[in-house]
């Protein structure tokens, strides 16, 4: 049924003399007789999840709920309950992990990184509550706690001593578009008496490829107030440079995929020098990530890039960060 819901779909629809083709994603749970019958709610959230598969696989296809995708379900629906109840509680976690000059040595800043456990204390994946959040609409909420956090903890630097370091903070595509995201912001900034020159916002290239007019607009205003942009995961989504070129873009920061071949593969090798010397060409700052070895810190830095990785410093609380300064 979905194979024919999609081959019908496919054939091209003419409207106002224009030829348009309809794709379709299709999530299937096939209820078994000898099986446990659900309710509704549950039927619907098992198609669902077949639905969400199928779309993370491309699009345009069908995925049958199976028992893959029913742990997948509970451990999605553990996660989503952990988020509502630290985001009710104030429980989220901000960890930060250091950036570091590889030529000197010397930490320039730190990325704010998000944490989330359950209450039997197991850590979930960013990666699944934070899609979570932007599926539920509470990514907003959880972006605003870890801006003010990092903030805070960045006036807090300052306060003792390092004045000079920066704060980052990733950002979902999906925030930027919320009316007066600029505005938060920079409210949040003034609000903790931190200069906007001392905050870079990340985002990642998958997220910018649907990138809203509302978001270009956002970025530049805040861009025009001081604060650093960064391109994160940089070579890893589609049309890099079209973004570099179209956004008020500070900074790239290369991917660890790329990083991990270091120092002994071409590929790897070529793709990193390119990057770098874009990144010199723009006046941009670049940023390794993922640095494990003295063999990697050592090419990145003949580079002159700057770096984050276990190497230089595992995510830890604020006050580890000052412990690192050289």
């Amino acid at each position: 049924l979905a194979a024919r819901i999609e081959r019908h779909l496919s054939d091209p629809l003419v409207v106002n003399g224009e030829e348009l083709v309809v794709t379709a994603s299709t999530g299937v749970f096939v209820q078994h007789p000898d099986g446990e019958v659900p309710d509704i709610d549950e039927l619907m959230h098992r198609a669902g999840q077949a639905l969400r598969r199928a779309k993370a696989a491309g699009k345009n296809r069908h995925t049958v709920f199976d028992m893959g995708l029913h742990l997948e379900a509970g451990r999605r629906r553990s996660a989503e309950a952990a988020l509502r109840h630290a985001l009710l509680a104030d429980e989220i976690e901000v960890a930060y992990q250091p950036v570091v000059d590889l030529g000197s040595g010397v930490v320039l800043g730190a990325e704010a990184l998000c944490r989330l456990r359950t209450p039997d204390g197991e850590q979930v994946s960013p990666a699944l509550f934070i899609d979570i959040a932007e599926e539920n609409g509470s990514i907003g909420a959880l972006g605003h706690l870890v801006l003010e956090r990092a903030v805070r903890q960045c006036v807090q630097w300052h306060a003792a001593g390092r004045a000079d370091l920066h704060i980052a903070v990733n950002v979902s595509a999906t925030q930027t578009t919320e009316k007066g995201y600029a505005a938060g912001v920079l409210t949040v900034l003034s609000q903790a008496g931190l200069s906007p020159k001392h905050l870079i916002l990340e985002l990642t290239e998958s997220a910018l490829i649907d990138a809203s007019p509302t978001t270009v607009a956002a970025l530049e205003s805040l861009r025009a107030a001081g604060v650093g942009i960064a391109i994160d995961d940089f070579g890893t989504g589609y049309a890099s440079l079209r973004y570099v070129q179209q956004l008020p873009v500070t900074a790239l920061k290369i991917d660890i995929s790329f990083t991990r071949g270091l120092p002994h593969g071409r590929q790897e090798q070529a793709i990193v020098r390119a990057v770098a010397q874009l990144a010199r060409t723009l006046e941009l700052a670049c940023v390794a990530e993922g640095i494990e070895t003295s063999e990697q810190r050592d090419f990145l830095a003949e580079l002159g890039v700057c770096g984050q990785g276990y190497l230089l410093g595992r995510p830890g609380s604020g006050a580890d960060i000052l412990l690192l300064d050289t």
